[in-house]
């Protein structure tokens, strides 16, 4: 196990030393663990272990990184299925051609879409009754 002091050297993280009424904080964003100086040295140090547990911790990025994935997602869909909609009608007739390179350039939406654009239309199409 590394030393707390070589995990703060390797990661960047600083120690800030306050006065306040919270044991320890890290705080991601500003790469930092906020420390108390109202408590004795060995109550400190359980803080410190506590905090870089979290500032290790992949469980806790990961699962942050998934709930943000996951948000993403979902935004990703509903525009994705909005724009479907809007353009659809306008296939109706042709749904061949209805293509994810379509949607892609009539909404300027990023390439890296592709193959999400291409499988909800081909879930559109069968939704719709509309079998290429």
């Amino acid at each position: 196990m590394n030393s707390v002091k070589d995990i703060l050297k390797e990661t960047g993280c600083e120690i800030i030393w306050n006065h306040s009424n919270a044991k320890g904080l890290y705080i991601k964003e500003l790469n930092c663990i906020y420390l108390s100086l109202d408590y004795d040295e060995l109550e400190t140090k359980s803080f410190l272990y506590h905090e870089c547990g979290h500032l290790l911790s992949e469980d806790t990025k990961t699962h942050l990184k998934s709930v943000e994935l996951k948000q993403e997602r979902k935004a990703n869909d509903f525009m994705i299925g909005a724009c479907i909609d809007e353009v659809a009608p306008d296939y109706e007739d042709c749904p061949y051609l209805l293509t994810a390179y379509e949607i892609i350039t009539r909404f300027n939406l990023p390439e890296a879409l592709f193959d999400d654009i291409s499988i909800a239309i081909k879930k559109y199409l069968v939704r719709h009754n509309w079998g290429v």
